[in-house]
C-alpha cells in the first residue's frame, strides 16, 4: 500500500510540477524508484546538453549526485534543477 501511495504522489507531482519547479524536499520525498528519478532527471540532462555543457552525467548519476548534495548542504527548498546543475558542475560538467 505504501508503494502505491508513493507512486500516486510521484505521478501527481510530475503532472502538476515540472522538474524545474520541484524542490529538493519534493524530490527526496518520492525518490524511491529508478523510473521516478528518470522522470525528473532525464529532462535536466537534455537541458544541460542543449545549453552546451560537456561531460554531462547520465540521469542516474545525476540523481545520486543531486541527492548527496541535498543531504550534505541541506537544500530542501531549493529548485531541483539548480541543485542538479550545481552537483554536475562539482563533478566535472563544464561548458
Amino acid at each position: 500500500m505504501t508503494q502505491m501511495k508513493a507512486m500516486v504522489l510521484a505521478v501527481l507531482l510530475l503532472a502538476v510540477t515540472p522538474a524545474g519547479a520541484m524542490t529538493g524536499l519534493e524530490f527526496l520525498a518520492f525518490d524511491k524508484s529508478a523510473s521516478d528519478q528518470a522522470a525528473v532527471m532525464e529532462p535536466l540532462v537534455r537541458q544541460f546538453v542543449r545549453e552546451g555543457y560537456h561531460n554531462v552525467p547520465d540521469w542516474s548519476e545525476l540523481a545520486y549526485m543531486a541527492r548527496a548534495l541535498m543531504l550534505e548542504k541541506g537544500y530542501h527548498d531549493n529548485n531541483i534543477a539548480g541543485i542538479a546543475k550545481e552537483a554536475a558542475i562539482a563533478h566535472g560538467m563544464s561548458k
